[in-house]
């Protein structure tokens, strides 16, 4: 099996023959009938011959099961990106006033506009959530104020609810 993530993926196994393998095709954000450059008839066709080819594809979202053809839905591993509602139900805020990042922290820009606002925003905590590659850099220049938390890496299943429950605000950062 070859696990293979979006459309440039399956274009590079493509050209390197791996598509004789069984092929899981993990679509993210990739859904066909859209389109996505100047030619999308080309694009919907290229998708289409994935879909073909494709052991499995992975779908994160029912908008993405809509649009496959009828004829490989049989195919589709529906595997959401998001936190099993589960761990939500009740959700009670133990603090108020804080501010969450939670994930990989590679952003730097847009992290640090976040934490550019620390000082005037001094009646909030703001929390990040995660490692990554710009982890040390942000907590090099900001690391000293002090209501601005660096938590480090977290267990997404363990930890998750209760980084909710004490998360007012969550900054999104895509």
């Amino acid at each position: 099996y070859i696990h293979i993530h979006d459309f440039d993926g399956m274009m590079i196994a493509f050209l390197a023959n791996a598509l004789k393998n069984k092929v899981i095709f993990d679509m993210h954000e990739i859904y066909e009938g859209y389109s996505y450059a100047k030619l999308g008839f080309v694009y919907r066709m290229v998708f289409n011959f994935f879909q073909k080819k494709s052991f499995k594809m992975i779908h994160v979202n029912d908008e993405q099961k809509n649009k496959i053809k009828d004829k490989y839905k049989n195919k589709l591993v529906f595997l959401p990106n998001y936190p099993e509602q589960k761990y939500f139900n009740p959700i009670k805020k133990e603090k108020e006033n804080t501010i969450s990042y939670i994930g990989y922290i590679r952003d730097y820009r847009a992290l640090s506009y976040l934490l550019d606002c620390s000082n005037e925003l001094s009646e909030y905590s703001i929390g990040l959530f995660g490692n990554g590659t710009e982890l040390n850099r942000l907590k090099n220049e900001y690391g000293n104020n002090r209501n601005v938390l660096f938590y480090g890496k977290f267990d997404g299943i363990k930890d998750i609810s209760k980084i909710y429950r004490n998360t007012k605000i969550l900054y999104c950062v895509y």
